[in-house]
């Protein structure tokens, strides 16, 4: 992985959608060897899923303690797990297309009648390999020994992701699904070329930035104690809302992005309807300026 990011550093390629692919393409084969044995257990790819993660996380400039579900809707990536279930259930599924006289296929029926039968005494063993593609094919209402369709099978596991995704109670999360409301590729990382502004985009649409809201809580301040520090406010979270659309300080700057103002009256509005090259303007004049202030 960090050999093709070298690389790409050396021709010049910083397009994300591009380098993710080269990812799929060079990286994920590697991580994936052999999964058809070890990928029914999560935890035994889970080394590979936190180098996915840290891989998107760079490309975005966003913190390592970014919250994963919003890395990976940022970029409309799934979870390697998934990929890894692919491979096994067709590796499961081979065998079952085969005359049924063959060696590996009656072997397969036998081992997962075996499985069977461990179930349902006390103290048996089976093999484990069988026993996770059961309980997974039975999670997915499939038959085991039977054919089946597999882009079904990984359609339902997407489906229950995103059920997931969409009913989480995470505060990160829901403020997240508030400026993105589909599970896909966020636009300004293709529309954005100029680096520091898509950086900027990202780090603020991900709850990545250095306001008040986010900072305080990493020292256990409470949410209503985060006032702005800029404007002084006894009254007034610094919060993205404020910070895009209250705080005076920043009065002037959005005089000369007025135009951008005119049909947004929220930060998610704002977010999603605003020119992508113009909101990263604004927001590295507001940054700069909010530097600037809390350096004296």
């Amino acid at each position: 992985m960090f050999a093709m990011r070298r690389r790409c550093a050396e021709l010049g390629i910083r397009d994300l959608a591009l380098q993710c692919k080269l990812f799929d393409t060079l990286v994920l084969p590697i991580l994936s060897y052999a999964v058809e044995v070890w990928g029914v257990k999560p935890s035994f790819g889970e080394a590979a899923e936190v180098l996915h993660r840290s891989f998107l996380k760079s490309l975005l400039r966003i913190r390592k303690s970014t919250a994963n579900e919003v890395v990976l809707a940022e970029v409309g990536r799934l979870p390697l797990q998934i990929h890894f279930w692919r491979q096994v259930v067709k590796y499961h599924h081979r065998p079952l297309g085969l005359d049924g006289t063959r060696l590996v296929t009656l072997a397969m029926l036998e081992g997962f009648a075996f499985s069977n039968q461990a179930v349902t005494a006390e103290g048996g063993s089976w093999p484990e390999w069988h026993e996770h593609v059961m309980l997974f094919l039975m999670k997915q209402q499939r038959f085991v020994c039977g054919k089946f369709d597999i882009t079904a099978v990984i359609d339902k596991v997407k489906q229950d992701y995103f059920e997931q995704y969409n009913t989480s109670d995470s505060s990160s999360l829901t403020r997240y699904r508030s400026l993105q409301p589909d599970y896909k590729y966020a636009d300004y990382l293709t529309s954005v070329r100029c680096f520091s502004n898509r950086r900027l985009l990202g780090r603020f649409r991900c709850g990545c930035h250095s306001l008040y809201v986010e900072t305080g809580r990493w020292v256990g301040t409470d949410r209503k104690d985060r006032l702005c520090q800029i404007c002084h406010s006894n009254q007034d979270v610094e919060d993205e809302q404020h910070f895009l659309f209250h705080c005076p300080v920043y009065s002037d700057i959005r005089r000369q992005y007025a135009t951008m103002f005119q049909q947004a009256f929220t930060a998610p509005d704002l977010i999603t309807k605003a020119d992508p090259n113009v909101l990263g303007g604004f927001l590295r004049e507001c940054f700069s300026c909010r530097k600037a202030l809390l350096s004296i």
